[in-house]
């Protein structure tokens, strides 16, 4: 719907004329698919953040929290380090049949 609403909108710029050119371009780009470790780091950052300006507005002030977002990184790369020497082992043994 929204191209045929981009194509109207597009013709009567030119007047009426029926007449459009469009230029696309495609490129190819990696995809990185959200894990549930990588979530989960992403979502420690964020509270970690958000406590943090909570603090310096002046709400919560004897709250204490430390920022634990090296550790959640350190953990999702441990997590995929296993991970990859799991499926190797796996692919190992596949073919080795």
């Amino acid at each position: 719907m929204r191209s045929e609403q981009l194509l109207t909108t597009s013709v009567e710029a030119q007047g009426g004329e029926g007449k459009v050119r469009a230029d696309t371009t495609v490129v190819s780009v990696d995809v990185n698919y959200p894990t549930d470790s990588g979530l989960l780091a992403s979502a420690v950052v964020k509270i970690y953040r958000l406590i943090r300006r909570t603090k310096t507005v002046g709400a919560a002030t004897r709250t204490t929290c430390r920022d634990r977002s090296h550790a959640a990184a350190r953990s999702v790369r441990t997590t995929a380090s296993i991970l990859r020497c799991a499926a190797r082992q796996l692919a190992r043994k596949l073919t080795a049949q």
